[in-house]
């Protein structure tokens, strides 16, 4: 059966937040199940018929914000007589989310998902898309893929050090760092060049001699790079910085993982 775009209405969202909480609260745990919500007139509005969204596991960040890209681009002008900005809006990605929750639940092996703070659902802000809080937007599992994917202007090279991450646990060491730091992460140059040190050209992987997980303040640390990085904010404007400069500003410890001089 084919599946149009929906959006959640308020009542719709509120339904769907209430679904989690007793998901994420339930002893012993059980899969949410939000499928009733999907197509009830009474939560949600149809926003295009002329899409199929069925739900399919991806393989990481890149491939689901790739997917999702493509459905707004071709439905961009319904989106807009809807007032819906894919961007900003928390009842599109929380009614995407119910469509894709039960693979969201799911390792890929399909067993229950693990390690996860609450039930199989973890935090909320994995289900609700907070947009405007800067600590809470790159949790949700579907909208921060395509938010950086749009941010780097559909260039996926150019951020595949934050989108080579695995859909239901995306949250790596590199990506928390990044786009933990607005500045940072606002700084698209250094993220492309960050991406091309750090990844691997031919396999999209974060590159076999690259330890994310180094302790956080030992001296040429990816995160000892982010913390200098964050210093040289207070006294720079790193939108206005290139590369190169940056090299040339930070600690020869830094200099084995900046390599932006060309």
């Amino acid at each position: 059966m084919t599946q149009p775009l929906n959006i959640f209405n308020e009542t719709g969202l509120q339904a769907f937040k209430e679904a989690y909480q007793i998901a994420a609260n339930k002893q012993p745990k059980e899969f949410m199940d939000v499928s009733a919500l999907i197509n009830d007139r009474d939560l949600t509005t149809t926003i295009s018929t002329r899409v199929d969204i069925q739900p399919e596991p991806f393989k990481n960040g890149l491939k689901s914000a790739q997917y999702f890209a493509e459905v707004f681009k071709k439905i961009g002008n319904e989106l807009s007589e809807h007032k819906t900005d894919p961007l900003r809006s928390q009842h599109l990605w929380a009614w995407l989310s119910a469509v894709w929750s039960d693979i969201l639940q799911r390792e890929s092996d399909g067993s229950p998902a693990k390690k996860l703070t609450y039930g199989y659902v973890g935090e909320e802000a994995r289900w609700i898309y907070q947009y405007d809080d800067a600590q809470r937007w790159y949790r949700h599992l579907l909208a921060m893929p395509y938010r950086i994917y749009s941010q780097h202007d559909n260039t996926p090279n150019d951020a595949l050090i934050l989108l080579d991450v695995d859909i239901v646990h995306p949250n790596t060491r590199r990506l928390e760092t990044i786009c933990g730091s607005p500045n940072v992460y606002a700084h698209k140059s250094l993220v492309a060049d960050l991406s091309r040190r750090f990844m691997h050209p031919t396999t999209g992987r974060l590159r076999d001699d690259i330890d994310e997980f180094e302790d956080r303040d030992k001296n040429g640390s990816f995160d000892r790079l982010i913390k200098v990085l964050n210093q040289l904010n207070k006294n720079y404007d790193l939108h206005q910085l290139s590369p190169q400069q940056l090299e040339l500003l930070t600690p020869d410890e830094l200099n084995p993982i900046l390599t932006f001089a060309k």
